[in-house]
């Protein structure tokens, strides 16, 4: 894995092409249905993410935040917050990516992307 490259779980709450988004973007990344978990619970996809010493990525904001909150360090979360169409979701996934460009971890670190109207929010908050 490059240096720079960060490990990404993406959840089956998202689409399966966030995978590729994150690989051509020099990231690793693995999809919940990839790897024979889809319909597991939160806390054993959670579990996976920091056994893995991967970030979590989402839609689900209020069950992982507060699986993260429980975690008295994690790998890092990523949510997608609007609720939207495959492409929308791989536009703002690509421009989390963007924010993170450089980073070599997340640790205990949210990235909350969030879309108003036109344009794309990206917070960041430290949890727990």
């Amino acid at each position: 894995m490059p240096p720079d490259a960060l490990s990404f779980l993406i959840d089956e709450c998202l689409h399966a092409s966030l995978v590729e988004v994150a690989n051509g973007m020099g990231h690793i990344a693995y999809h919940i249905e990839h790897l024979g978990l889809k319909g597991a619970p939160d806390w054993q996809l959670w579990k996976r993410a920091l056994q893995d010493d991967s970030i979590f990525v989402t839609n689900n904001a209020q069950d992982f935040r507060k699986l993260s909150r429980k975690s008295e360090i994690h790998p890092g979360l990523v949510l997608i917050l609007p609720l939207v169409r495959p492409e929308v979701q791989r536009q703002l996934f690509r421009r989390g990516l963007e924010y993170l460009a450089g980073r070599t971890n997340l640790i205990n670190r949210v990235i909350e992307i969030d879309l108003h109207k036109e344009k794309v929010d990206i917070q960041e908050i430290e949890l727990p």
